[in-house]
């Protein structure tokens, strides 16, 4: 209960009251027009009062956004006066300074009230958690590992956490280390610090002061204005090809408050969501490319690496593979029994290809090997006999016995730069023709020399 013998706020503190709400407290007419604003205003938009009284709260909002504002005053007037509370809304606006900011909107309809007369509006300042959602849109809009985990290190520079972050992703090899953003005011990798404390000991490494930083990464961090730094593991992919770490660079020393070590979480959270969404994105993207009996490269994947290749101006020499006989093993022992032959003779290929070579599987006992960079004939034959004597080697089929294969093979070689793909598969498509009506087992070449 109220006690009524308690004394009244002195004169003057209700003011004082209202001007420190860590936000912005505005009543608006049904039209939009502040009546009245006090709190934060200053801080939060770059505009003092004076200038805000009287103008309507939409030529503060981005245009494509004023559709939603007045909206959101229409629902508002319309709620019923008693608790018709509306929100939080995410609410973008200009700053004074011209730049785009975030609001959450609270609204409350007191048109009712003769002394309001208006829409009790609270506008609470950006914080981590409204940009924690502008990072999940992007993820879902297919956007990049490195632009999504950027966009989440920086949403930690506003409230609670108030650092300088990034994501330090390094690969399983250890050969290569990105930082995310690259932020190259900002100590970390190549100097030793607290990320490498993560990697090798596993857990948060925290440094409430720089005192047991290595003595490099503790100069640069006083000269960036730093007084405290902390690094997380991200829960990453299970085969482990990637360690991702957070840091968080503060410039106030101390422990990290315990609002902030919440966002930070919740920041890790979400990083670990981001990698394995790109993860999955990445297998379906590779299963769309790959041929699921053989592993090797599907048609569609040999097109896309010939146009690339043609596009950058090379004159890729292309290699047209046909196995010999091959119908007789599926009619003579079955489907499955081919497609066990056809997962042998796919390992034997890749076998006798150079690294630099791209092999696929077009369809059917077809294959093509596309040889990149300055080739020569003498080279191409080369790797055309390799084929053709690997293949002919006899081959077990479950209890068939051995059986010969082999197969022909078709050149296209020393064609002009920006030949088309498609034309360039067809000349070694022509050559393989001739190579089978010599008898098979050989190799025909196909110059545009």
């Amino acid at each position: 209960m109220t006690d009524a013998s308690a004394p009244a706020p002195p004169s003057g503190v209700h003011e004082r009251l209202l001007g420190s709400i860590p936000g912005v407290l505005a009543l608006l007419d049904a039209d939009g027009i502040v009546r009245f604003a006090s709190g934060q205003l200053e801080e939060i938009s770059g505009r003092s009062v004076d200038e805000v009284l009287g103008t309507r709260l939409d030529q503060f909002v981005v245009e494509s956004d004023r559709g939603l504002l007045e909206a959101l005053i229409r629902q508002s007037a319309s709620l019923p006066g008693k608790g018709g509370l509306l929100g939080p809304v995410r609410m973008p606006f200009i700053h004074s300074d011209g730049s785009k900011r975030i609001a959450e909107a609270w609204s409350l309809n007191r048109i009712g009230d003769p002394e309001l007369n208006g829409i009790v509006v609270l506008l609470l300042p950006e914080s981590t958690y409204d940009h924690f959602d502008q990072v999940l849109v992007s993820v879902m809009a297919g956007g990049r590992l490195d632009d999504s985990l950027s966009e989440l290190a920086n949403a930690l520079a506003f409230r609670p956490v108030q650092a300088e972050c990034y994501f330090v992703v390094a690969a399983g090899d250890g050969r290569r280390i990105d930082r995310w953003p690259e932020r190259e005011a900002v100590p970390g990798p190549p100097l030793a610090g607290p990320w490498g404390d993560v990697w090798e000991r596993g857990g948060a490494s925290l440094h409430p002061d720089l005192s047991h930083l290595p003595t490099d990464t503790r100069v640069a961090a006083k000269a960036a204005g730093f007084a405290a730094v902390s690094a997380y593991p991200v829960a990453s992919r299970v085969d482990g090809s990637r360690a991702t770490t957070l840091v968080a660079w503060f410039h106030e020393a101390g422990p990290v408050p315990l609002n902030s070590q919440i966002a930070l979480e919740r920041a890790l959270t979400l990083a670990s969501l981001v990698i394995s969404h790109d993860s999955s994105s990445q297998t379906l993207r590779d299963e769309a490319l790959r041929d699921p009996l053989t592993g090797l490269s599907n048609r569609r994947r040999f097109f896309e690496a010939l146009g690339a290749r043609v596009e950058a101006g090379d004159c890729p020499a292309v290699l047209y593979i046909d196995l010999d006989g091959f119908k007789d093993v599926n009619d003579r022992l079955g489907h499955l029994a081919g497609d066990s032959a056809l997962r042998v003779l796919s390992r034997r290929l890749a076998s006798v290809v150079r690294p630099t070579d791209e092999l696929a599987r077009l369809g059917g006992d077809e294959f093509a090997v596309i040889c990149g960079g300055e080739v020569t004939e003498q080279q191409v034959v080369a790797i055309a006999s390799r084929v053709t004597e690997r293949l002919a080697e006899p081959l077990t089929v479950g209890d068939a016995g051995p059986m010969s294969i082999g197969a022909s093979v078709g050149i296209a070689l020393a064609y002009p730069s920006r030949t088309p793909a498609d034309t360039l598969l067809a000349i070694a498509d022509g050559a393989l023709y001739e190579a089978k009506a010599a008898g098979g087992g050989t190799w025909k070449v196909s110059t545009g020399g």
